[in-house]
């Protein structure tokens, strides 16, 4: 049960990091104006 709550909780962690990771790629670029 351990295993298949920790596999929850690194999807979550992972789908997290991927929002975060656009969000701030996408606010550089504004801050650059390269779009």
């Amino acid at each position: 049960m351990s295993s298949k709550d920790g596999k929850i909780f690194d999807t979550i962690v992972y789908i997290g990091l991927g929002v975060n990771g656009l969000a701030a790629t996408y606010l550089l670029l504004m801050y650059f104006e390269v779009i």
